[in-house]
């Protein structure tokens, strides 16, 4: 199994705040995980309609566009990650089965150019959200930064 590793500047080191890697919600993009159980491919399944239902109606469809998800082990305080240097989604794979559309969903949102809300705000971006679903606000935010799909 491979490990959930999330990399952090050390004591000083300037922090990256530029999401490189984006897609765009509007085009067909392919979701998949190679190594996925049953239970996690139909986590990304559910994820991907979430955000089909608010804004990104390509997602979740076969497509030569793709991004890769990879479950992994990592510690409980650890549930997802997005590498926007490469383009990969991580998933911690000790995560309960009814986490993990919503974090799968988040990281989604990161993929798209989404940036962490803050607490208290009704949106699925906000830093550990497990229970709220993208939202108005989500579906929005995703509109200003790629304009509302055909």
């Amino acid at each position: 199994m491979s490990a959930l590793v999330i990399l952090g500047g050390g004591c000083g080191a300037p922090v990256d705040t530029t999401i490189d890697i984006t897609h765009d919600p509007c085009a067909p993009l392919r979701v998949h995980a190679p190594a996925a159980s049953p239970e996690q491919a139909a986590a990304i399944t559910a994820a991907t309609a979430l955000w089909r239902d608010r804004g990104a109606p390509g997602i979740g469809l076969d497509a030569p566009g793709s991004i890769e998800l990879v479950f992994a082990t990592g510690n409980g305080a650890v549930r997802g990650h997005y590498d926007d240097e490469v383009g990969l989604i991580y998933i911690n794979d000790r995560l309960p089965a009814a986490m993990l559309p919503i974090v799968i969903a988040h990281e989604l949102g990161h993929a798209f150019g989404l940036e962490h809300e803050d607490d208290g705000v009704d949106s699925l971006m906000v830093r550990g959200n497990t229970t709220i679903t993208p939202t108005e606000r989500d579906e929005a935010n995703l509109a200003l930064l790629w304009g509302t799909c055909q």
